[in-house]
């Protein structure tokens, strides 16, 4: 146990509903800041990460299918796991439930239940 305890001060202005260039840019540099130290092996990482911590929040107003996301790494150790904890917190305030994609990745996997048991 750190036995510490993290107690916030931040106040949040209003979001304009049009909101400056330099607004605009300050979200997403505040965005990046939270992912900057995770190793990415591609720009698109990153990319694909961002979409991912804002899609819950912009999922209301999109009609028709969004993207489902799957955090891969490419060895251990490189804070897949971590990743998903932060994404799962800013929307949720609650731990990652995660789960291994299954090995079998034909539609009905070998018994045909795994992968519609983690829907």
């Amino acid at each position: 146990m750190s036995k510490l305890f993290h107690f916030p001060n931040v106040e949040v202005d209003p979001i304009p509903d049009i909101p400056t260039p330099d607004q605009v840019k300050a979200a997403r540099e505040l965005l990046e800041e939270v992912i900057c130290n995770f190793p990415f092996t591609h720009p698109s990482d990153r990319a694909h990460t961002l979409s991912m911590m804002i899609l819950p929040f912009v999922r209301p107003i999109i009609e028709g299918p969004t993207p489902i996301y799957f955090l891969t790494k490419p060895v251990q150790g490189t804070g897949a796991t971590l990743l998903g904890e932060v994404v799962t917190l800013i929307k949720t305030g609650e731990p990652l439930a995660a789960a291994n994609a299954p090995r079998d990745f034909s539609p009905l996997g070998e018994t045909g239940e795994k992968p519609a048991s983690l829907i």
